[in-house]
């Protein structure tokens, strides 16, 4: 059986008595949230092996440019490899840009002016847009819907504006391209007032670049980025797989992103963090179902905590990535 959204909320309801309460009904409004809660603490608990993107994504390195934005359901990387010198790039702690050890001065010696193909990168945190201007430059919204019009229908955008830190509000016109009317040489982030009617698009440069492209119900976006030790002469491919975001719930047929026969152990984490919102609740119901969340955590685990369980699997190994 492959639960939804709306199988494991109706399942804690239930023990508020609550079960097929409206979509308005503060309790279930709470028990939502719970459950999408308890999901998202359980993906972070772990690199389950059920987090793996399913196939290898690429990123095109550009001339100059070191800091890169991954594909959007990037959470961690896995591995990234150079297409062109075939080998790994390797990941490095950013205290080790200023290690004191000759060995390693020797290749990561002067970084910041190295130059050529990628060899290894550091992963320097979250950014909420995908491209930035290649030049100062007004920033152009619109949507594939005709209906997002008027004042409802706001764009947030937050940047650097002739070296200040500057927001404008944009209100879009439909299919029409509305500009800002400030230049945006970097941009911290673009946020929609609300779900839209279609897919809205942020271009600069008079189209050459998209900043970002939001989904109707996207409200914004978060991208993990990584910066190149080495910085770019030219066109490179580089391959990359990484461990996923979780996919958060909001319509009743969502299903859970938790393998379908293990997903009960939402209930059970949902329940515990409700247990103060309703005072019929004992400490003897808190242990009943502290002792069911151990049991299915730990089936958790047996099943989807190793990267390896078949037979002739290989052990965890770690391997000497060369930089040449």
């Amino acid at each position: 059986m492959v639960y939804t959204f709306r199988a494991i909320y109706n399942q804690v309801l239930r023990y508020f008595d609550e079960e097929g309460a409206t979509a308005t009904s503060t309790t279930r409004l709470i028990v939502e949230d719970a459950v999408n809660s308890a999901l998202q603490q359980r993906w972070a608990q772990h690199p389950w092996t059920f987090k793996l993107w399913p196939r290898e994504e690429t990123l095109t390195t550009v001339a100059g440019q070191r800091y890169y934005s991954l594909h959007p359901q990037c959470d961690r990387l896995l591995w990234m490899y150079n297409t062109a010198t075939k080998q790994y790039v390797q990941e490095y702690p950013v205290q080790g840009l200023g290690t004191e050890d000759e060995q390693e001065r020797a290749v990561l010696g002067g970084w910041h002016q190295t130059t050529g193909p990628a060899q290894g990168f550091i992963t320097t945190g979250v950014a909420q847009v995908k491209n930035q201007p290649s030049s100062a430059s007004t920033i152009s919204l619109v949507s594939d819907n005709a209906s997002d019009t008027g004042s409802a229908y706001q764009v947030l955008i937050k940047g650097q504006v002739s070296g200040e830190i500057v927001s404008q509000l944009v209100t879009l016109s439909g299919t029409t391209p509305v500009a800002s009317t400030a230049s945006f040489t970097y941009v911290l982030g673009i946020t929609k007032s609300q779900a839209f009617n279609g897919q809205m698009t942020a271009t600069s440069n008079s189209g050459a670049v998209t900043i970002i492209a939001l989904t109707p119900n996207e409200l914004g976006r978060h991208y993990r980025q990584i910066m190149l030790l080495e910085e770019p002469t030219g066109v490179e491919t580089l391959k990359y797989q990484f461990y996923r975001k979780p996919l958060l719930m909001v319509n009743d047929y969502d299903i859970v992103d938790i393998p379908s026969e293990l997903a009960q152990l939402i209930v059970w984490d949902a329940l515990i963090s409700l247990a103060t919102y309703n005072s019929e609740f004992t400490a003897a119901h808190v242990n009943v179902w502290r002792d069911n969340q151990d049991r299915w955590e730990r089936a958790l685990y047996s099943n989807y905590g190793a990267p390896s369980t078949s037979i002739g699997g290989q052990t965890t190994q770690v391997r000497w990535i060369n930089r040449g």
